[in-house]
């Protein structure tokens, strides 16, 4: 019966994908990018970029494969890596919830219960007290003069990835004037 939940899943998806794309005012692949693949797009489409750094930056057509990974990726990345995860946790969720004789989480004896519970808390517990509490500054984050430095994430520091950024930034200001002169 644990296949029903999939169907339904599934087919509420399609219904939802289907109503978003005819209420869309743009074209379909406005929708394709902004809509149904909203946020692993971008990203999917980066990582190809990426990997196909050896063509060059001259006006070759893109590879063939580059739209099927695109979809692939965004697509698993957006839609069936948290479905297949909350279902795999909800199913492990029910047969440890699931009393059998009285005892929850598979029968096992209550002691191996309380030590299943505390072993998680104390790595929990290991990793979250070092974040919170900071005794000394990060030596790396120290200036000649000691005082403290503020790195700059949005700055890239490989002089040819920058150009490279700085050449992106410019064609999507171009493409967003040139949307707006049609609007």
């Amino acid at each position: 019966m644990m296949w029903l939940g999939v169907v339904i899943f599934w087919v509420i998806m399609i219904i939802v994908t289907l109503v978003t794309l005819f209420i869309h005012d743009g074209d379909k692949k406005d929708w394709y990018k902004r809509v149904f693949l909203y946020g692993a797009f971008e990203l999917a489409d980066i990582v190809a970029n990426k990997s196909d750094e050896l063509r060059g930056r001259v006006d070759r057509p893109e590879p063939f494969w580059k739209p099927i990974f695109v979809f692939w990726w965004a697509f698993s990345i957006k839609y069936f890596v948290p479905w297949a995860l909350f279902s795999l946790m909800m199913w492990n969720f029910k047969a440890d919830i699931t009393f059998t004789d009285g005892k929850g989480y598979g029968a096992y004896h209550s002691m191996w219960q309380v030590v299943g519970f505390i072993y998680p808390l104390i790595g929990l517990i290991c990793f979250i007290v070092p974040i919170c509490i900071v005794t000394t500054p990060e030596k790396a984050l120290e200036g000649p003069d000691g005082t403290r430095l503020e790195l700059d994430l949005n700055k890239e520091e490989h002089q040819g990835l920058a150009d490279e950024d700085d050449e992106r930034l410019d064609k999507l200001e171009a493409e967003a004037k040139a949307n707006l002169t049609k609007s």
